[in-house]
């Protein structure tokens, strides 16, 4: 059904008040646990707060993040933050993960399919340990590594070996020496 309006503009008509919302002001937040994750992180590259699109530079060895105030949650911001900061150890002078520094990690190539499965997987690891649990949380996480992990079919080894390097990556980032087991055989 097919409905037609006449509508004015509020400055075009008498006798009434005009009233303008003010604009959406997200309030930055600041989640004590996660902020405590980032003091950790002892050798974490400068974090910049610029753009729409979130990144890490390996070349530059920085990462860029949207301010705070353009994800939906602190807590989707923190995320963010967390997978591309597991991406940061990557770096040469951290883990040097081959996914960050090796030239043939190119968009959808096993490199770095195994590098974003390795980012999530370290997202997935902090926000956890931060306490961040919620249902959109995952479900952003498990539809992401989704999509990563279809290019690593050929491979069924892929998902802990990614495993193993995301929980790498977030004993660096939380600070902690790694635990090795001596199991007799």
């Amino acid at each position: 059904m097919l409905r037609y309006y006449t509508v004015f503009n509020s400055e075009q008509c008498e006798g009434i008040a005009q009233h303008v919302p003010a604009p959406f002001q997200r309030v930055v937040n600041h989640i004590e646990a996660c902020e405590t994750i980032l003091k950790n992180y002892t050798s974490c590259p400068p974090i910049v707060h610029r753009g729409n699109q979130p990144y890490y530079s390996p070349q530059s060895d920085y990462v860029c993040m949207p301010e705070q105030t353009k994800f939906i949650t602190t807590e989707a911001y923190y995320a963010t933050l967390f997978h591309e900061l597991t991406h940061s150890t990557g770096h040469a002078k951290r883990l040097n993960r081959e996914g960050i520094t090796s030239h043939k990690a190119n968009f959808a190539s096993c490199e770095y399919s195994k590098e974003e499965l390795i980012a999530e997987l370290g997202n997935c690891f902090l926000i956890n340990h931060a306490g961040l649990l919620s249902d959109s949380l995952f479900e952003n996480s498990a539809s992401y590594i989704q999509s990563w992990i279809s290019v690593l079919e050929d491979n069924p080894q892929m998902i802990i070996q990614a495993s193993a390097k995301a929980q790498q990556a977030v004993d660096y980032i939380l600070n902690v020496e790694a635990v090795t087991l001596d199991v007799a055989a």
